[in-house]
């Protein structure tokens, strides 16, 4: 259900901070090896890496420097692509295990341990703006504090912040919609938002019930939300003087409360710009500086040779980041998934997933053109199985494999303008690839 939530708002690529209890990265990658899921590629960090007492059962733990090697190998061992920094950590540690992820090709990100600052930790991605808090200025060591607790920051904490990252070209993935979303929730805790509506009932009437469910953020009040209030102005903030600075930006979400995959992307763009951060440069950030981020020179890019992962809408983002939302379809690795198949498949988690094809029926010869007139455009699809193109859901269609090959992508035709890329991310993040296809009939973008 949550990777076809990603690729419903046209998520192709994730990086996964985390692994709780260790079942989800091992099923992910078996699912995508044997054909049993569709979904985005991911950057999966698997277990995450502490010092002392735990939260998460799936923990690596160190005890000085000198594990930072053991650590790393064991992550590339189990199949993770990135390593999460957790809880309790030195800056020695730190140190070390970056230095050891980067010898072994791995992703760094995490959080700044709660005793530290976050020009102390000097962590290369610090995630959710923890650290920027004083430590000495929470009332406890409670997630919910750290999000909130922004009393002590004023502008002179901002101004240590932005010089410690710009002048040790530190990222920061301030996950500014988590706070968000419990704004929107208000002091009542309303489950109302119809985003909420993309997950099962589940969530809204039990894992997020404002009195029974996750302890961590119970019974809210008026206080509390004066707190996220004034906390999320200051980030806001931050984050355009971050910008301003020159400072390195991820466009990043987290599986928190009231916050859904996919969607939370989208608002966390919004968010971006509401800070000050031009549309161009935030769609940039959302898919070329995010791909580069994870080493990957293919992604986030539309350019010969390049991976064939795009969105198809019938609106232009760079003039307005809603228009994200007006996909119709998303193709990945040159496999065209259609929206409304894809939707419904997400909501009816019983009924027939998208690559799906009914007994009996031959598949269309690939390539398939799509063309819907004005004001969608054009696309030519081909390298990959027909049977991985999209067509109406019937209730009697039955499992087909998903293994797509991993397609190129080739330009053909001239074309009045660029074909500007945008949007992906990371953390619980993600990178969306998006691109505005050529609008004459005979302009056409091929992924082979």
């Amino acid at each position: 259900m949550f990777l076809l939530l990603f690729l419903t708002h046209g998520v192709n690529t994730i990086r996964d901070a985390g692994d709780t209890d260790g079942t989800s990265l091992p099923a992910y990658l078996q699912g995508m090896a044997d054909g049993r899921f569709i979904g985005p590629r991911s950057f999966a960090a698997g277990p995450f890496i502490n010092k002392g007492s735990t939260r998460w059962t799936n923990t690596l733990h160190v005890d000085s420097p000198v594990d930072a090697e053991r650590i790393a190998r064991e992550l590339v061992r189990r199949g993770a692509r990135c390593m999460k920094l957790y809880e309790n950590l030195t800056v020695d540690e730190i140190a070390a295990l970056e230095r050891a992820a980067a010898e072994h090709g791995l992703v760094s990100l995490g959080h700044v341990p709660t005793k530290l600052g976050i020009e102390e930790a000097r962590l290369k991605d610090a995630q959710h703006f923890f650290g920027v808090a004083p430590p000495a200025s929470l009332p406890r060591d409670h997630v919910l504090d750290r999000l909130s607790w922004y009393e002590a920051v004023d502008a002179k904490r901002m101004v240590v912040v932005v010089r410690s990252a710009v002048e040790n070209g530190l990222a920061n993935t301030p996950t500014l919609v988590v706070t968000e979303r419990l704004l929107t929730a208000g002091p009542e805790g309303r489950t109302d938002d119809p985003s909420l509506g993309l997950l099962p009932r589940f969530f809204r009437e039990v894992i997020w019930h404002p009195q029974y469910g996750l302890p961590a953020y119970r019974r809210p009040d008026p206080a509390r939300v004066r707190r996220l209030a004034a906390a999320h102005e200051k980030k806001l903030e931050l984050v355009r003087r971050l910008y301003q600075a020159g400072a390195l930006l991820r466009i990043g979400t987290d599986w928190q409360s009231f916050v859904v995959q996919g969607d939370a992307l989208h608002r966390e763009t919004k968010l971006f710009e509401q800070a000050g951060i031009p549309t161009a440069v935030v769609l940039r950030i959302a898919t070329r500086d995010a791909a580069l981020a994870l080493g990957q020179e293919d992604l986030g890019t539309v350019r010969r040779g390049a991976v064939a992962d795009l969105l198809l809408r019938s609106s232009d983002p760079t003039k307005d980041l809603s228009a994200l939302r007006s996909m119709w379809a998303v193709c990945h690795q040159g496999a065209l998934l259609r929206s409304v198949p894809l939707g419904r498949a997400t909501r009816s988690p019983a009924r027939p997933r998208p690559h799906l094809r009914a007994p009996g029926r031959r598949n269309p010869r690939p390539p398939l053109d799509v063309d819907h007139g004005p004001p969608f455009h054009r696309l030519t699809v081909s390298g990959a199985p027909a049977r991985h193109l999209l067509g109406p859901m019937r209730s009697r269609w039955r499992f087909r494999p998903f293994d797509p090959p991993a397609p190129r992508l080739r330009l053909t035709g001239a074309s009045p303008e660029p074909l500007p890329c945008q949007t992906p991310s990371k953390g619980l993040g993600q990178v969306i690839t998006v691109a505005r296809v050529a609008r004459a009939p005979s302009e056409r973008c091929r992924a082979r």
